[in-house]
């Protein structure tokens, strides 16, 4: 009887630090009217679309940038508060960091010395990166294609958004996007 108290009460005291938490775990929402935003979500499909082009142009056999315009890819991993990030392994752009998570982009295994330049000269070309300070391996894109994007800044896990959430917005997105297509062509 006194084991059970005693279960009861930390799980008592679990729920108490846990609500007094909260508000440090509270999720951060996305303004899909913020220009920040609709710039730094062009830009996140136009590197995906860059993406595919240099992996139909360079790695031709097996393709080593694995993305799509389309994919939302993993919405649970590596979200910014805003902006984009792009992550280097071993010199080449690896993963993309965005509110809507993260985006990989290739494996290394079998890539030789000439295939990682094109890839890079290519894949990298279009865009103005910017060092993140503690971190060689991280870089904050500054512009892509001409695309001014907000200075990028890392979400802490605690604050990530719900997988819904993120899929949500991930589909509003991309119907303003297909809006503006729509009415350009008109």
């Amino acid at each position: 009887m006194k084991k059970l108290l005693i279960i009861s009460t930390s799980v008592l005291i679990n729920i108490a630090i846990f609500a007094a938490n909260g508000d440090n775990c509270s999720q951060t929402p996305l303004d899909h009217n913020s220009p920040e935003l609709k710039a730094t979500f062009k830009a996140r499909q136009g590197i995906c679309t860059l993406a595919n082009a240099v992996n139909e142009k360079v790695c031709t056999g097996r393709k080593y940038l694995l993305s799509s315009k389309h994919c939302l890819s993993n919405p649970d991993d590596d979200q910014t508060e805003q902006g984009l990030y792009l992550n280097f392994c071993e010199g080449m752009p690896t993963t993309l960091h965005s509110p809507w998570g993260q985006v990989a982009f290739c494996w290394l295994a079998s890539l030789n010395f000439s295939v990682k330049e094109e890839v890079n000269k290519s894949f990298l070309e279009k865009m103005i990166l910017k060092p993140v300070e503690d971190d060689d391996k991280l870089f904050s894109i500054v512009s892509f294609d001409g695309i001014e994007l907000p200075d990028a800044e890392e979400l802490d896990e605690k604050h990530y958004r719900e997988y819904k959430a993120v899929t949500e917005s991930w589909n509003t997105m991309m119907a303003q996007c297909e809006q503006e297509e729509k009415k350009a062509l008109n």
